[in-house]
């Protein structure tokens, strides 16, 4: 069995890279196609195969489509002139559905997927759901690059925030403490290292524990302590809206670049 990847940018090397590390796919197994003559060379360079969507649409049995929302016509409308092709399609382009993939490929089953930059380090989250039944090849594809989680077609944009946009707004959290620890006098190095273990640990705590997150929170916040004293500049700011509000935003432009298509 052969796995296509079109599209050699972070994610789809990722995933490359990733089903060859869990010996799901051989080296020679993986084939890449990119538009960028420089990375392909730089594939070329490292030993891995090479060559245009059409015949890699052709020689693969798996083809997973790794380019943007914006991308994706011009490559089905390339691809949907191949006659002998790949049997089963993995689009990860947000916003795309697959009723839309299956207008310019007829014949294919395809599965829609949400990863996160996570997979870069194999600890990514994966959304995934199918046109018909499961395909467990596809799950194991992504599973060899952290975890998978199996939905309906129907919250595949709602699904946007909770990982494929979620490593952004993380980061972003982790920065805003990050320098408002630097401005207290800590080194860079110093509030990275003890706010991204905070945040590690605390997400175990959320994994492992039968406890609700609330009583978490609960369980930090001591009465008349310091953490409190924090928590209340969060519920004035009414943090949890704005986090909807963040939330909404991300799934609306998933539905826009729908509809873009």
């Amino acid at each position: 069995m052969k796995f296509g990847i079109i599209g050699a940018g972070k994610m789809g090397s990722a995933i490359g890279f990733g089903v060859i590390r869990s010996n799901l796919f051989s080296k020679d197994d993986v084939i890449f196609a990119d538009s960028y003559a420089p990375r392909i060379e730089e594939l070329n360079n490292s030993g891995y195969k090479t060559t245009t969507n059409v015949k890699l649409y052709q020689s693969a049995d798996i083809v997973l489509l790794a380019v943007k929302p914006q991308q994706i016509n011009e490559i089905l409308e390339e691809l949907s002139k191949v006659d002998n092709h790949a049997k089963t399609i993995i689009t990860i382009a947000a916003g795309i559905s697959i009723s839309h993939i299956k207008e310019y490929l007829k014949d294919v089953n395809v599965a829609r997927v949400m990863p996160n930059t996570p997979a870069l380090i194999n600890s990514g989250t994966s959304a995934i759901c199918f046109d018909g039944e499961k395909n467990d090849v596809v799950v194991k594809i992504f599973e060899s690059v952290g975890s998978v989680t199996i939905i309906t077609e129907d919250m595949m944009n709602e699904v946007i925030p909770l990982n494929g946009s979620f490593p952004a707004y993380g980061y972003y959290f982790a920065l805003g403490f990050i320098k408002a620890g630097m401005k207290a006098g800590f080194t860079y190095e110093q509030c990275k290292e003890l706010v991204c273990g905070s945040m590690i640990g605390s997400a175990k705590m959320i994994l492992e524990n039968d406890k609700p997150i609330e009583q978490l929170i609960k369980d930090v916040c001591s009465p008349g302590g310091t953490t409190i004293e924090g928590v209340k500049v969060f519920d004035e700011a009414n943090l949890d809206k704005i986090v909807e509000d963040c939330f909404n935003a991300c799934v609306k432009r998933a539905y826009e670049l729908g509809k873009k298509k």
